[in-house]
């Protein structure tokens, strides 16, 4: 089944035309999605390719996005946002460019927000033995935007072992 995505910044210039506009768009619910459908090999194959990554396995479910908040029954109608809110859905592919190159920005220049990012994957999603190839891919990455952060140097050398779990300590600049 395909279901639809909302961009955030859609969502947000919808808000903004709504308080705009005032009362007479007030009090309706509106529905804020790109107009393409997707279902969950689509938007990772997308997501992929704007991180110039390959894909060289998936486990061949083609399931729901399981995202919050979503509806589970198909795509949704955003004819009451165009109508009104004069909506002009963000292109999907350029939703996702966009929101990629976001995250990509927030990883290189928050640590708390990459720290975090970092925590999540390593406690639900990679297993451990393969734990120290994320830090490998981590500093790797950061040293491209010519950031270096200690926890992570310290692992390109081997010493995976020596740092701390999940909670560091963030490095005096």
């Amino acid at each position: 089944m395909k279901e639809s995505i909302t961009y955030v910044e859609d969502a947000a210039d919808c808000i903004m035309t709504a308080i705009e506009r005032g009362p007479s768009v007030w009090d309706r619910a509106y529905n804020i999605a790109v107009e393409q459908e997707v279902n969950l090999e689509e938007i990772l194959r997308m997501m992929a390719n704007a991180m110039n990554v390959t894909i060289t396995k998936t486990d061949g479910s083609n399931g729901n996005l399981h995202m919050y908040p979503t509806v589970f029954t198909g795509g949704i109608d955003i004819h009451l946002a165009k109508e009104l809110l004069s909506f002009e859905p963000t292109d999907l592919k350029e939703a996702v460019v966009r929101s990629i190159k976001w995250y990509d920005d927030e990883f290189v220049r928050s640590f708390e927000y990459r720290e975090s990012m970092i925590s999540d994957l390593l406690a639900r999603i990679v297993p451990r033995a393969k734990r120290a190839e994320v830090y490998l891919a981590v500093d790797r990455e950061l040293s491209k935007a010519g950031v270096v952060d200690t926890n992570y140097r310290s692992k390109r050398k081997g010493d995976i072992e020596n740092m701390e779990k999940f909670e560091r300590i963030k490095p005096e600049l």
